[in-house]
């Protein structure tokens, strides 16, 4: 018993050292877990979060989408007179979403959303610029346009690009070649 005494007394400051040395490597660790933990709930918030703004941006734009999509089918100028269309653009320019939701969005999302608002807003810039009665070059830009946000809409969400692209494939059915020559 003296003998394991002596050899405490002698190592006490190395055998203190030792195991405050491991008290600290061990308090680390659980810091470090802790951090690690707190950064994992963060991310899954953060996903959640970007998630959630995603789906409110497709639903509003969903309104303004399905209004290009009437606009499109109606640019058939066998079936459509100048006032039809007129209402089309008034209520696309109705339901021009609000880009506010965008900030909580994925970036690559935010961008699409973006460029899909903006847009729906030169669509309906472009009707403004020339009076409904120029209904051929009308239909011409506002072709391209749409174009363009089915394009982006598919990017943002397939199943809302697919609304668009419906619209464009029944014109396209219905109008006859000489028509597109206009």
């Amino acid at each position: 018993m003296t003998t394991l005494v002596n050899f405490l007394e002698h190592w006490q400051s190395l055998i203190g050292s030792l195991i405050g040395a491991a008290g600290t490597v061990f308090a680390g660790w659980l810091a470090w877990r802790a951090v690690q933990t707190q950064m994992k709930r963060a991310a899954d918030d953060r996903r959640r979060i970007q998630e959630a703004a995603k789906v409110a941006a497709v639903i509003e734009v969903a309104q303004a989408i399905h209004a290009c999509s009437v606009l499109y089918a109606n640019m058939d100028a066998i079936r459509v007179d100048s006032d039809t269309l007129e209402a089309d653009f008034l209520l696309i320019e109705q339901l021009i979403p609000d880009t506010t939701i965008a900030r909580d969005m994925e970036p690559n999302d935010r961008s699409i959303f973006l460029a899909t608002s903006a847009k729906i807003r030169a669509l309906v810039a472009s009707n403004k610029s020339r009076p409904i009665s120029q209904y051929s070059k009308t239909v011409l830009v506002a072709d391209e346009i749409l174009k363009d946000i089915e394009k982006y809409c598919t990017l943002l969400d397939a199943d809302l690009g697919s609304q668009i692209t419906k619209a464009r494939r029944l014109k396209d059915h219905t109008t006859s070649p000489a028509d597109q020559e206009h």
